[in-house]
């Protein structure tokens, strides 16, 4: 029992100085944190007394390279203490500027951030060179000069003609070199003009010219869309000389003598879509070809002396139409003096001839017809073998306007290899026995 006395007493003890321990630790902490801590109040008195000022901050983010509005800055007050050195306070430093780094919501404006000058423009990423950036297309302006120093400064890329007129005086040159070389694209309402003062009777422009070398590699170039207007003082639209594979798609020409003009040299030419209306002249030419290998398609031609006239060999004319509109006594539709040629679906419309072949020539004429609308034109010939006849004539059809001793299917000089095949035509509109004798099968008659 006495033992257990003694316990209780221990127990009181320890637990008095356990509290009173415990009461001096929290009045310690509570003392410690007095001194430490000041009073809200108190901090909201002190940023209040500190001096402020006007500084600029990005409200709205600029991307690198983006000019700079009103509605991207707010002016905000801010403690002298905690504004960078050098932020601007003026919005009209800013506006209209260019952000030279990409400008982040909430920050300070800088000098370095910002630029008077718009950033570089690299060309190279653009799909085409547009001559209207650099160039004004007024129609009395000669751009001549402008127009060729910018082909010479972008080798390797398409110029693109926004609907206008550009005038030159004088030919543009696109060089053929692979290294060198251009394309042309006009809008649908481009208008390449020859001016008054135009000079020479070089084309309004040539693709490659006999100073290029020959080691060369060749570039596929192209002429696509528009319209050359030789304005009667101009004499040739375009010309292709020294070149491969070059493309003329969807462009028309009007008042020039040859409207396009391909050399020997030219090899493989693609024309396709492409109107002509010559000017009328005694020696005007829609197209002028001694290249080889080319396909020419699609295309309408009116108002020449001689429609297409061909020296080339290898080549494809399909769904080619030409018009005279006043027939001489040498007018003629189409002109072939080259070897292995074919012409399909092509007409000629109020010629004198609608197809003449050159002695020995040996090519292919099928479904190929020669219309006549008016009796103005006193002799109607289909065809004219001028020389020994070697070609082939199939399911091909005259149309006569009147009755004449002088219409003919076809005038043979001298008989050779060549044969027609399933001529239409009405026999009693002319006074033709010459297809008789190169005959092959019998002849679609036709009243």
């Amino acid at each position: 029992m006495k033992k257990r006395k003694m316990s209780k007493k221990l127990y009181r003890s320890l637990s008095i100085s356990l509290c009173i321990l415990i009461m001096f630790s929290a009045l310690a902490f509570s003392s410690c944190g007095a001194v430490e801590e000041t009073p809200d109040d108190e901090k909201n008195e002190t940023r209040e007394t500190e001096e402020q000022k006007k500084v600029i901050r990005v409200k709205k983010g600029v991307l690198s390279g983006k000019q700079i509005s009103g509605e991207n800055l707010e002016l905000v007050d801010v403690p002298v203490s905690g504004i960078p050195e050098g932020a601007i306070d003026s919005i009209e430093a800013i506006v209209g500027k260019y952000a030279t780094v990409d400008m982040v919501m909430g920050e300070y404006v800088f000098d370095r951030m910002i630029s008077s000058d718009p950033p570089p423009v690299d060309e190279s990423t653009f799909i085409y060179i547009v001559v209207s950036d650099h160039i004004e297309n007024a129609t009395s302006k000669d751009i001549t000069a402008e127009l060729q120093a910018l082909i010479d400064k972008h080798p390797g890329r398409t110029l693109y003609f926004n609907d206008g007129v550009y005038t030159i005086s004088s030919t543009i040159n696109i060089p053929s070199d692979k290294e060198k070389a251009v394309s042309i694209r006009f809008s649908n309402y481009a208008v390449l003009k020859a001016s008054k003062d135009w000079k020479g009777d070089t084309a309004m422009i040539a693709i490659g010219t006999k100073n290029d070398p020959a080691s060369a590699e060749r570039a596929a170039n192209a002429i696509m869309g528009g319209r050359f207007d030789g304005a009667g003082f101009a004499k040739v639209g375009l010309s292709l000389e020294n070149c491969s594979n070059t493309l003329v798609s969807n462009v028309t020409f009007e008042n020039l003598t040859t409207s396009l003009l391909i050399k020997e040299s030219a090899d493989t030419p693609n024309v396709e879509c492409v109107t002509v209306r010559g000017n009328g002249a005694a020696d005007s030419t829609g197209i002028l070809n001694s290249a080889s290998r080319g396909i020419f398609a699609t295309v309408n031609i009116a108002n020449v002396n001689t429609g297409v006239k061909n020296s080339g060999s290898d080549n494809d004319f399909r769904n080619i139409s030409v018009k005279c509109n006043k027939a001489s006594e040498n007018s003629t539709g189409f002109y072939e003096a080259g070897d292995n040629d074919l012409y399909e679906l092509c007409t000629a419309e109020g010629f004198t001839n609608g197809y003449f072949i050159a002695d020995g020539a040996k090519s292919v004429f099928e479904a190929c017809n020669a219309y006549w609308s008016s009796a103005e034109v006193t002799v109607q010939n289909a065809f004219v073998a001028d020389g020994t006849f070697n070609s082939l004539i199939s399911a091909s059809m005259a149309r006569f306007f009147d009755a004449s001793s002088a219409n003919a299917y076809i005038k043979l000089t001298t008989l050779g290899s060549g044969i027609i095949k399933a001529p239409i035509f009405d026999t009693s509109l002319c006074d033709d026995e010459a297809y008789k004798t190169v005959l092959a099968g019998n002849a679609i008659l036709i009243k």
